[in-house]
């Protein structure tokens, strides 16, 4: 996983796998105000549901929450079997309303 907040503040979040089954995603945050490392988490998951991969239990899934004074205002899980990303909290644009 790769995430990171460009000039206008919009943020990116990469997954790659070194699975074969698994095409790089990308998607956008649209966002006003700079974040910080620590208002990024990422949960991980095996098909198993365990949180750690092992050589027998691979990564399944992530869920990226991004954060701003422990409000999560963006949460994603990204599905590294199905190739999907699925959109869990998106209050960006309802707050703005």
């Amino acid at each position: 996983m790769e995430i990171y907040q460009d000039n206008d503040n919009k943020i990116f979040v990469n997954a790659y796998s070194n699975s074969e089954f698994f095409e790089r995603l990308q998607y956008e945050v649209s966002y006003d105000k700079p974040i910080t490392k620590s208002d990024v988490n990422i949960e991980w998951t095996t098909l198993m549901g365990n949180p750690e991969a092992t050589k027998e239990e691979q990564l399944n899934i992530a869920v990226v929450s991004i954060s701003e004074n422990g409000e999560i205002f963006n949460k994603q899980k990204i599905n590294f079997v199905s190739t999907a990303i699925d959109i869990i909290v998106d209050t960006i644009n309802k707050n703005k309303n």
